[in-house]
């Protein structure tokens, strides 16, 4: 899929307007417009952040680099944590298909339930993990985006010591 094929699909699964996602990337809705017709071939580097963060998807999702289309760079953490927020270093490189490799920060919040599908920091039989959630009833499986990881499942005799320390909104990468 093209730039102009996701940034027209991507509006049209969020239901916005050609002028609200314009307003929301900082541009107007003519050029936005050129953009999903292709007459406007290339996105200058300062207006892909706007675009991204105004379809809430990663940059690199945009330009066709990723599959995800999720963005978790597009949340600003704040610049003093409270007691909702963690911030961890990536310490392995169990992420590393979504491109967070060890070293990075990952931003979590506490007060936000997790969802099937999303990122969490979590404690798993003693250890600090940030994988993928899935509640699957009666047992929790934590998958990592690196195949050289296995896939972890915490049964309910596991419950009593597993907690979700926060839902991943953000990161920084290291490079």
């Amino acid at each position: 899929m093209d730039i102009s094929n996701r940034l027209h699909s991507r509006r049209k699964t969020l239901n916005l307007t050609l002028r609200e996602a314009a307003d929301k990337s900082g541009t107007t809705a003519s050029t936005w417009l050129k953009w999903e017709r292709g007459e406007i071939k290339t996105l200058k580097v300062n207006k892909i952040e706007g675009i991204a963060k105004a379809l809430g998807v990663s940059p690199a999702w945009l330009m066709g680099w990723e599959e995800d289309p999720r963005n978790f760079a597009n949340i600003e953490p704040s610049k003093e944590p409270d007691d909702t927020e963690i911030m961890i270093e990536a310490f392995d490189d169990s992420l590393i298909g979504i491109g967070i490799t060890p070293g990075s920060t990952i931003y979590a919040v506490t007060d936000e339930a997790p969802q099937n599908g999303d990122y969490v920091v979590a404690i798993f039989r003693g250890d600090t993990i940030i994988r993928r959630y899935y509640d699957r009833g009666d047992y929790i499986e934590f998958r990592s985006e690196n195949p050289s990881y296995e896939t972890l499942f915490a049964e309910s005799k596991d419950f009593k010591t597993t907690f979700i320390c926060g839902k991943v909104v953000s990161y920084l990468r290291k490079l």
